[in-house]
């Protein structure tokens, strides 16, 4: 049996080159990281100015159907395009599979009415899911559970002060009225307003 006696050398030459090899890759990959940072500081000087938004992490984690986003944690869909009744509007959210918003956690509240003020769309007043057009007559969300009642949620108005729900059996479903930086305000269940959506989590 013959031996090729050029192995023992190639098999010392690849070995010796190996620390070389490393180094080239190390510096492949020192010169990728370094184009990813570069890439990472650009979107946030573009998210800085609004150009952007970047998505915290919980928001990564998240995956809403079209054409919901992530807002507060939740699949919202804010829709300042189209206009209608409190009915027509809840009919539009079931269509989504989904329901005209709760707003009964104040946080998320302050969550929704921050994203209408910084995506510019406060020029439209929105239906929520509340509403007393019920068998009991009295307010409640989509679920069943009840209205909270008083600040922070509902509107202050007039000469005297009131506080929303005023209305009586007139005005019986609520909106998010942008003359009233976005507190409760109870209106008639027939007037056009656009809609804010949720999709069930």
């Amino acid at each position: 049996m013959r031996i090729n006696g050029d192995a023992p050398v190639k098999q010392f030459l690849f070995y010796e080159n190996a620390p070389r090899r490393l180094t080239g890759f190390s510096i492949v990959l020192q010169n990728l990281f370094a184009k990813m940072k570069m890439m990472l500081f650009f979107l946030e000087l573009l998210g800085a100015f609004g150009f952007v938004r970047l998505a915290t992490a919980s928001e990564q984690q998240m995956s809403c159907p079209v054409p919901f986003i992530t807002i507060g944690g939740q699949c919202i869909f804010i829709d300042e395009i189209n206009s209608g009744t409190w009915y027509g509007m809840k009919q539009l959210c079931e269509q989504l599979h989904g329901q005209l918003v709760n707003l009964d956690d104040a946080n998320f509240y302050y969550e929704i009415v921050h994203y209408i003020y910084d995506n510019k769309l406060s020029d439209v007043d929105y239906w929520i899911g509340a509403s007393k057009d019920n068998s009991l007559g009295t307010w409640q969300w989509p679920d069943g559970t009840a209205v909270k009642m008083g600040t922070p949620y509902w509107a202050i108005f007039g000469p005297g002060e009131k506080q929303a729900p005023d209305g009586g059996d007139i005005e019986k479903c609520a909106t998010l009225g942008s003359s009233f930086h976005f507190y409760f305000q109870d209106i008639p269940c027939d007037l056009k307003r656009g809609a804010i959506c949720e999709y069930p989590m």
